[in-house]
């Protein structure tokens, strides 16, 4: 029996550049969709919810499911902050905590270079090993920097 792989943001650009070698995968049996926006198709592996990553049904959602991939994310800047903070934070955390009731087995975080800051003195050649560095005036930033603290907490 092959695997099964969930994806939170599987309309996102990041899912794009993967699902066709998961499609392509005989290993990979499935793959759980999930999104807030309506499902652009062109897959037969996925088996697409239309659904929130705050959502309470995320954990019944990703039952059986060996690897997740989340990608759901507020990149784009809008004017509500705390909506912002709510999908960004409170949403990444409801789907690690899913995960873990599920004990799925694989989980990849899309992390970003931002985690390190944007400052002068911000040497070249980073390594996983650099502190992070949040800035409060960047939602991007100081929201990767809380996850990324969660997660490895």
């Amino acid at each position: 029996m092959g695997k099964t792989i969930a994806i939170t943001g599987v309309n996102s650009y990041f899912a794009s550049t993967i699902l066709p070698r998961l499609e392509a995968d005989p290993e990979i049996d499935s793959v759980i969709g999930i999104d807030v926006t309506p499902w652009k198709g062109g897959f037969r592996k996925v088996k697409f919810h239309r659904e929130d990553v705050r959502s309470k049904n995320l954990a019944e959602i990703l039952i059986g499911v060996d690897t997740v991939f989340h990608f759901a994310f507020v990149v784009g800047e809008i004017s509500d902050k705390r909506k912002i903070y709510d999908i960004n934070i409170n949403g990444s955390r409801n789907v690690f905590e899913a995960c873990v009731a599920n004990k799925v087995k694989k989980v990849i975080y899309a992390s970003s270079i931002t985690v390190y800051g944007s400052y002068a003195d911000t040497p070249l050649g980073l390594t996983e090993e650099h502190h992070l560095n949040p800035n409060p005036d960047s939602y991007y930033n100081s929201s990767k920097v809380e996850i990324e603290n969660f997660v490895t907490d």
